[in-house]
């Protein structure tokens, strides 16, 4: 048996790159295009699926198609605050085609750059491995491919998927230029590294920690050789967002570095702040604030007719004057201040549950304060780190799924976990016990995101890990393999 996976291992690595991007495109393709025929009810005209987000992303690009202006005021008036990451690939497709169409081709190239990614993350993790190479890359690659835990959001108009993409690509640029420092390719990792800021503006910090690695690299080069490499891996990151700061001044008479922050409630009205005052009091107490999450605290919040749970909130936030019959009539009147049709209740509804919540946090800060910053992260890492992989694949509710669709969500969920604590063996072996350029190369965008959202930002949303998942691989696949990372420059 052993000699037999030792072999296929063989075939798998000494195999054509083009086979093996094709065969992983093949399955990312068909895992959207799968997943969009269970979700999509007008499949196949419609491939792409949307959140909340998409239109922040996509409508100021679609503006600038039809307008010629990138920001307008849409959304009810609200300051979109979205950087136009996506201008690059929806706007030539848009030339070419319809709305509808060009998200469809945008799902096509995600879908396609994620089965690259795949190759290329194992083609990675080889270089710093010269006797186990066929079993590093077998096990990375194979894992990529069948994963969804990254491929799940190819079908989505989110950044996540070509963030990932770009991440991928400027990594491999950085890595096989270790011996040889190239300048021009300094200056291509960095180009796409400010892609990827532009879709996520906290990439930033991960070029930042590039770019303190390629100091660490020609520390020894004279001075000018060290300016000449930092200037040009940064060189389109700061010429970019100088370009569109002074475009953001221009448009709306104000200077900001990346994004401006979605707006926080205490700059809204009480009737405003309602909505965004249940998502506050759910997330600094370490519940899940997403409100499509079926086992999350907003999700109770916002649905009165399932039956109430005592944990929306921990314990600790209930008090002598806010109790369990308070969240009920938090949830009863939200409802009802959506759906009565009379502006005036709405309002009154809705300023009561401002007003109650945020006297409700008021005394869980000052009487709990251990819960509010300590035990809330500790919830929300725990949430986070142990995603269930499987949660956006479009199958019907729990009770109606099949034996089979149960079984595939079971796998998924178990597979993450695998990865996810295995891989974290991998990295504290490589960052702690014997530090590597492999452990530092992969480890510490990981560690970096599993500080990030959970204990910074207080968020445990699956979509924030598939950055991480993409890069505890390689230390999942030597784990496996008892491999040892070698040093390559």
């Amino acid at each position: 048996m052993k000699h037999w996976l030792k072999s296929l291992s063989e075939q798998i690595y000494r195999a054509p790159a083009w086979l093996l991007i094709v065969i992983a495109v093949s399955v990312k393709l068909g895992v959207s295009i799968y997943f969009a025929a269970l979700s999509n009810p007008d499949f196949p005209q419609t491939l792409f699926s949307t959140s909340g987000d998409t239109p922040d992303y996509i409508e100021p690009i679609e503006n600038l198609y039809t307008t010629g202006v990138l920001y307008t005021e849409l959304h009810n008036n609200a300051v979109l605050h979205r950087m136009p990451g996506f201008l690059p690939f929806y706007l030539p497709l848009r030339f070419v085609f319809s709305p509808d169409n060009a998200l469809n081709a945008l799902v096509v190239l995600q879908s396609i750059l994620s089965g690259i990614c795949c190759y290329l993350l194992a083609l990675m993790a080889v270089k710093f491995n010269s006797d186990k190479k066929a079993e590093i890359f077998s096990i990375i690659f194979i894992v990529a491919v069948i994963s969804i835990s990254h491929s799940i959001f190819d079908r989505y108009i989110l950044s996540e998927s070509l963030s990932t993409a770009l991440l991928v690509g400027a990594m491999l640029l950085f890595l096989f230029n270790f011996k040889k420092k190239r300048t021009l390719h300094y200056l291509l990792a960095g180009g796409l590294f400010a892609m990827s800021v532009f879709l996520k503006p906290y990439f930033i910090f991960i070029q930042l920690y590039f770019l303190f690695y390629l100091i660490f690299l020609v520390w020894n080069d004279s001075p000018w050789v060290i300016l000449r490499k930092t200037g040009a891996f940064v060189l389109i990151t700061v010429l970019s967002l100088s370009a569109w700061s002074t475009y953001y001044h221009h448009m709306k008479g104000e200077w900001i570095l990346l994004q401006k922050s979605e707006a926080h409630t205490g700059n809204l009205g009480e009737e405003e702040a309602a909505f965004s005052m249940m998502k506050e009091a759910t997330r600094i107490t370490g519940g899940q604030f997403i409100e499509w999450d079926p086992d999350g605290s907003m999700y109770h919040l916002l649905h009165p007719e399932i039956d109430l749970k005592e944990n929306v909130f921990p314990e600790a936030f209930y008090s002598d004057s806010f109790t369990l019959s308070d969240v009920d009539e938090i949830r009863t009147n939200y409802k009802r201040s959506e759906t009565s049709g009379d502006p005036a209740l709405s309002r009154s509804l809705k300023i009561e549950i401002t007003t109650k919540l945020r006297n409700a946090i008021a005394v869980y800060e000052m009487n709990h304060p251990f819960d509010r910053h300590v035990a809330s992260r500790v919830r929300v890492f725990v949430r986070f780190y142990f995603q269930r992989g499987a949660i956006l694949i479009p199958f019907p509710p729990r009770a109606e799924q099949t034996l089979w669709q149960q079984a595939i969500k079971a796998f998924y969920t178990l597979l993450h976990w695998l990865v996810m604590i295995v891989g974290t063996v991998g990295l504290i072996k490589h960052i702690f016990i014997r530090p590597s350029q492999f452990g530092f190369f992969f480890g510490g965008i990981v560690g970096f995101i599993l500080v990030l959202f959970p204990i910074v930002l207080i968020a445990s949303e699956q979509r924030y890990i598939v950055i991480a998942y993409a890069m505890i691989l390689p230390f999942f696949a030597y784990v496996l393999t008892n491999a040892k990372s070698e040093s390559i420059t």
